[in-house]
């Protein structure tokens, strides 16, 4: 059967060279499998179809020969070349306005999802309402797509990547309900012979796995906020029994015998001062950095030294970046009893430095100090470069060489 490459190219069978040369241009733009959202094999077919109308409809000659083809085709089957490009540019336009809406949805959300931790609210806003108005406006044109062969297999694989698109901009906002939900939309639509199935089953099932995970959170949560109510009503239950004794207690009759057993007991029971506890300090304890903690700030060759070898117990220090809105930590490391350490190649500025002391026994308030702020200086001159090279020494660990402040334990 003889293709209609009018339809292919959507211009009218009396359109000129030059509606039909930009006509081309525009498609291919469109199509071209370095350009559009569409899977490779889609993008390729499209493409192979579009420079076959092409190649014939630009030339006069070919055009000619093909048009006179066509009309004897349209003829046998009862139509009329003009009038049926205008009952079937409806079926076009259809097709058109699903592949746009599809386009613009994965466009708009691979512009508005931000792909980095810490964005969750965020995304969760861009998500609902970019789905809102993709399921809004395609309702109307999903009875297109029933069959899902031929062209309404590639309108049904677009509209099943646009909701896979969704479902992954669900995800990066720890929402696996909706993620789950837009995913199992996107299997519908997406055929086993399209190019990306593979890539989509495996999304598909980290989906999948990840919402079973993040229920299974929320059951524990669950019950661990239930059992701590249950917890605070038998705590308040002890406290109100307690506080309320007993009405009309029974008089008892005080002896002779019983006011001298009390006397002695009196006697017995002087008030004993309590014995001094030293709390024994944290064994084995590395001196060097905490690896489970950022370091940063390593663009300069400053150096803080922190002495601790006039110290019995271990400590735990952190050095604050004060350079900021928001000062934040940038080394972290521990240094033994009768020991020191020295953080290298820090960047100029401004810092100071936290600390608490390490105990063996965990139960013993964590309460920290933390030095005055200082400055490390880094100067390029003629000479070479000079730097600070910053030493702070602790003297039973709230009194050193500077002067320090107490703070909660949790603030170091």
């Amino acid at each position: 059967m003889i293709k209609d490459y009018y339809e292919i190219l959507e211009v009218h069978p009396k359109a000129s060279q030059e509606v039909i040369k930009r006509a081309y241009q525009t498609l291919a733009k469109k199509y071209h499998p370095d350009t559009t959202v569409l899977d490779y094999h889609t993008a390729n077919a499209k493409m192979q179809e579009l420079n076959e109308a092409y190649q014939v409809l630009s030339n006069v000659d070919k055009r000619k020969k093909y048009d006179v083809e066509l009309e004897v085709v349209r003829r046998q089957n009862g139509k009329d070349s003009v009038k049926s490009y205008e009952q079937d540019s409806g079926k076009e336009n259809i097709k058109q306005t699903v592949y746009e809406i599809c386009t613009n949805t994965i466009e708009r959300i691979e512009k508005s999802i931000n792909y980095l931790d810490g964005y969750g609210k965020t995304n969760k806003a861009v998500s609902d309402g970019i789905a809102r108005q993709f399921e809004s406006t395609i309702a109307k044109y999903l009875t297109h797509i029933k069959d899902n062969k031929g062209d309404t297999q590639i309108l049904a694989t677009n509209v099943g990547i646009a909701y896979w698109k969704i479902a992954i901009a669900y995800s990066w906002s720890d929402d696996w309900e909706n993620a789950y939900n837009y995913v199992c939309k996107a299997a519908k639509y997406i055929p086993e012979s399209a190019a990306v199935y593979i890539d989509f089953v495996k999304s598909f099932e980290r989906i999948k796995e990840s919402r079973r995970k993040a229920q299974k959170r929320e059951f524990f949560s669950f019950i661990k906020r239930g059992l701590a109510v249950l917890g605070c009503i038998f705590i308040l239950f002890y406290i109100f029994r307690d506080s309320n004794p007993p009405t009309n207690p029974q008089p008892v009759a005080e002896t002779e015998k019983t006011k001298e057993t009390t006397s002695e007991e009196k006697a017995k029971k002087k008030p004993v001062p309590p014995p001094s506890y030293t709390p024994k300090p944290k064994q084995n304890v590395i001196t060097g950095y905490v690896q489970e903690e950022k370091q940063l700030n390593y663009d300069g060759i400053c150096r803080l030294t922190i002495d601790n070898t006039r110290n019995d117990y271990p400590v735990y220090v952190r050095v604050w970046y004060l350079d900021v809105k928001e000062p934040y930590p940038v080394r972290a490391f521990n240094i033994g009893k009768g020991s020191k350490f020295t953080a290298e190649e820090l960047t100029p500025g401004n810092y100071e430095v936290r600390y608490r002391t390490l105990y063996e026994d965990d139960s013993i308030p964590k309460d920290g100090s933390k030095s005055q702020p200082f400055e490390l200086v880094q100067i390029e001159d003629d000479d070479g470069i000079r730097y600070s090279d910053v030493k702070l020494t602790l003297y039973k660990v709230s009194n050193g060489n500077t002067k320090t402040t107490p703070i909660p334990g949790d603030e170091v």
